[in-house]
């Protein structure tokens, strides 16, 4: 829905998209430098990283696992699974704003293609190539997928004949989470 909706605003390029400018930080032009933009954006995936573990091991993240569980144990026990859902979607709404906003300034251009179904399939793929059990995994996964890309894109140009089925049978033979009975 969000891509039809963004193709139809003409004040924003519509289908075409529209260019940007990258804005300024604390008053500098630091995000105009590139390899200064890469190093921040290293900076924040660590410090995103870390803050996701750590999250996840506080009572918080304790209450999120237990929901997934057995909500019905959690909620006897007196919690609110409804607001640690709500908070914990409003900063996975925070963090990929986030990322949207640097993927714009890096590309210095927006445009309704970057929520095409395609895009957010490659980003599931990145996340089971990782595995979603720990804050790394989908870091780990994506820099696998980039990985895999550019070493097959460089050898055949029917790259994705090879790297599909190597995605599947990953997916097939990977390592199994056991939930606890």
């Amino acid at each position: 829905m969000a891509y039809f909706v963004a193709q139809s605003l003409d004040m924003f390029g519509g289908s075409d998209g529209t260019s940007i400018d990258p804005p300024t930080l604390f008053g500098t032009a630091l995000l105009r430098n590139r390899t200064a933009l890469h190093e921040l954006v290293l900076i924040l995936l660590v410090a995103l990283t870390l803050c996701a573990r750590t999250l996840g091991a506080s009572r918080f993240g304790r209450v999120l696992r237990a929901a997934r569980e057995t909500e019905q144990r959690v909620t006897a026990a007196g919690l609110n699974i409804r607001r640690a859902r709500l908070i914990a979607y409003a900063v996975a709404g925070a963090i990929g704003a986030l990322a949207g906003w640097l993927l714009a300034v890096h590309a210095e251009f927006v445009s309704p293609a970057i929520m095409e179904w395609r895009i957010s399939g490659e980003l599931l793929v990145m996340v089971i190539l990782g595995g979603a059990a720990t804050p790394e995994g989908a870091a780990l996964g994506a820099i696998a997928l980039t990985l895999g890309e550019a070493a097959l894109g460089g050898a055949t140009e029917h790259w994705r004949l090879i790297l599909g089925p190597l995605i599947v049978l990953l997916a097939l033979t990977g390592r199994r989470q056991r939930r606890p009975a």
